[in-house]
C-alpha cells in the first residue's frame, strides 16, 4: 500500500474514532466503552499483521547474510540491537492494545475499583521504552557520577531510572487525583 493511502487510511480510521467518541461522552449513545474503541482496534490489528511481516522478513535476510560472521562479541552485540529493534515495534503496538483495554475496562466498570496506576502502567511503560530506546540508539550521554563504572551500552538505564522516578513524583502529586476524578465523573453519569 502506498505511503499516502496508509496515512488516509490512518487519519480516517482516527476520525471515526473521535466522532464515536464525541457521541460516547455527550451522552448521545449508551455504547459500551469496547465499541468505541473499535476503530482503534482495527488499525492495531492491521499494524500487527503488517509489523509481523516485515519482522518475518527482516529475520529472514538477516538469517541468511548472517553465514560469513566474524565471530567477535562486537558481532553478537550487534545481532541483539538489531534483533530488539526488529521487536520494538510489536511491543509498543501490544503495550498500547493493552492501555485501551485496561481504560476500557476502567470505563466500563466503576464498581471495579481498578486503581488509576493500574491503568495507566502500560502507557508509562510505553513511554519508558521510548525513551530509553531514544536514548539508547540515538543519544549521547555523558558520565557524571551515578555512572561511574557501568559499562557503556547499560548508561540508557540510569536516564531510564531518572525519568520513572520523575514520572512517579508527577503522577503521585497531580496526574492520579485528576485521573480518578476525570474517570469518576463520567462513570457516575450512568
Amino acid at each position: 500500500m502506498a505511503m499516502l493511502h496508509r496515512a488516509l487510511f490512518t487519519w480516517f480510521l482516527l476520525l471515526v474514532f473521535l466522532i464515536l467518541l464525541a457521541l460516547r461522552l455527550d451522552e448521545r449513545t449508551k455504547w459500551n466503552w469496547f465499541i468505541v474503541f473499535i476503530p482503534m482496534w482495527f488499525y492495531d490489528a492491521i499494524l500487527l499483521v503488517y509489523i509481523g511481516i516485515h519482522v518475518v522478513n527482516e529475520c529472514r535476510t538477516a538469517a541468511g547474510g548472517a553465514g560469513g560472521g566474524s565471530g567477535l562479541r562486537g558481532g553478537a552485540r550487534q545481532r541483539v540491537v538489531a534483533f530488539l529493534q526488529r521487536l520494538w515495534p510489536l511491543s509498543v503496538v501490544i503495550l498500547k492494545m493493552s492501555f485501551m483495554v485496561a481504560l476500557c475496562l476502567r470505563l466500563e466498570n466503576p464498581s471495579a475499583d481498578i486503581p488509576s496506576y493500574y491503568v495507566l502502567l502500560p502507557l508509562w511503560a510505553l513511554l519508558a521504552g521510548l525513551c530509553g530506546s531514544v536514548k539508547l540508539l540515538y543519544g549521547t550521554v555523558s558520565r557524571d557520577s551515578t555512572m561511574v563504572g557501568c559499562p557503556l551500552g547499560f548508561q540508557w538505564y540510569f536516564h531510564l531510572r531518572y525519568f520513572l522516578s520523575l514520572l512517579q513524583v508527577a503522577c503521585d502529586k497531580s496526574l492520579l487525583p485528576f485521573m480518578d476524578a476525570f474517570i469518576e465523573h463520567f462513570t457516575n453519569q450512568t
